[in-house]
């Protein structure tokens, strides 16, 4: 946004003085970056408006046209946005058609927005390629309480590096407009600071766009005007005036950053205070959380008790390989083994106890292994020693 509240554009010494209001997503900037619109609407000059511009950047026309269900989507869309100019106070509308702003999809979009949108004052219709397509038409639509909202398409084009018919810069479009007082033709116009100006011939209405002014006349109004002969631009005078102006804006630019360079002697102390609490909003919170440690406390215990039996089967296996290994299994061995498990629980001798018990099972296991491989060793020997009687014996 730094370009956009550049003294070229928003901050222009012009802007408040000539009736240009300007387009931009409203609707989009207020909830994405509250402090940029904040700047916007401080900056807003006295007597101009600010244009909502389709509610973000799209195409009406080509909105959700691959559903079956797209005009009820469009309106959907169509109303959100009329919520939103409605909270931000604007009224005014501007759509970017990408294909013909005369067509019967064009017609029904403008239709819906004007049933959706609450206090509509009128609607500014660009077409994407040129803007001005629509050549000064205006078209009519009615609201959801039978009121007509004017729907306004631009004539000319401000555009300094394309030339074509309607295209121009500001001097050329100046001209054409004198040109065309000068013919005794009447003209309801009204110039746009960036892309574009709209001049219409027997107009109800005109509008500005991209900046983008809507000031729409009752027929008592345009009829006043038009019997007033029509005044020529003089474009000398406006470029004087907006050179003394840009001199007075830097002069002005330099005075505030001279006075924000001053330093005060002695900064206050920054203070930084953290906070950390936990609160219960609710009785139902406090009982939730209740609960919740009430189950893991009856799964903690149930885990315990479903533990306990797996010692004594562990117990029960450590004397049962004892036996096994002493090869003996008489009355007395059985009672030491009971008194030193059970009555008088010694867990070091235990410990002993297994040590003992895995050391022995595993020379059983060796003395196993090697005794295997000598087997199979004096088998093969046995082998060889036939298979060498059956070839001496050849």
């Amino acid at each position: 946004m730094d370009a956009f509240f550049s003294r070229e554009y928003y901050r222009s010494p012009a802007y408040g003085r000539v009736p240009v209001n300007w387009t931009t997503c409203s609707t989009n900037i207020s909830q994405m970056s509250p402090a940029t619109w904040n700047e916007i609407v401080r900056q807003q000059k006295e007597g101009t408006t600010l244009v909502e511009f389709s509610g973000g950047y799209q195409y009406p026309d080509c909105f959700a046209k691959e559903y079956p269900d797209r005009w009820e989507k469009l309106r959907r869309f169509a109303r959100q946005t009329g919520e939103h100019m409605n909270h931000l106070g604007i009224s005014v509308l501007n759509l970017m058609m990408l294909h013909d702003v005369s067509s019967e999809e064009a017609l029904q979009v403008y239709k819906i927005y004007a049933e959706e949108i609450k206090g509509l004052t009128g609607i500014v219709v660009l077409q994407y390629n040129p803007y001005h397509a629509g050549h000064g038409a205006i078209y009519w639509v009615k609201d959801r309480d039978g009121v007509e909202i004017p729907v306004v398409t631009p004539h000319y084009s401000l555009w300094g590096k394309i030339t074509g018919e309607g295209f121009g810069r500001p001097d050329q479009i100046a001209d054409r407009i004198n040109a065309a007082a000068e013919n005794g033709e009447s003209l309801g116009w009204a110039i746009g600071s960036v892309t574009g100006i709209c001049a219409t011939m027997d107009v109800e209405c005109v509008g500005c766009f991209k900046g983008s002014c809507t000031q729409f006349y009752d027929q008592s109004e345009l009829a006043e005007a038009r019997s007033q002969p029509a005044a020529t631009i003089d474009t000398d005078a406006i470029k004087q005036l907006q050179i003394r102006e840009d001199l007075e804006v830097q002069i002005s630019e330099m005075e505030e950053k001279e006075a924000r360079m001053e330093i005060p002697e002695e900064l206050p102390p920054r203070m930084v205070q953290h906070r950390f609490s936990v609160a219960f909003d609710a009785t139902c919170n406090f009982w939730l959380f209740m609960s919740m440690f009430v189950v893991i406390a009856v799964q903690s215990v149930g885990l315990y008790l479903e533990w306990r039996p797996d010692r004594g089967r562990y117990d029960n296996n450590l004397k049962y390989r004892y036996v096994l290994m002493k090869d003996e299994a008489s009355p007395k061995r059985l009672s030491q083994l009971e008194e030193s498990f059970e009555v008088e629980r010694d867990q070091r001798r235990i410990d002993l106890m297994r040590e003992d018990v895995e050391e022995y099972e595993r020379l059983v296991h060796k003395s196993a292994v090697l005794g295997e491989q000598a087997r199979l060793k004096v088998q093969e020997a046995e082998q060889l020693k036939r298979d060498a009687a059956k070839l001496k014996n050849k």
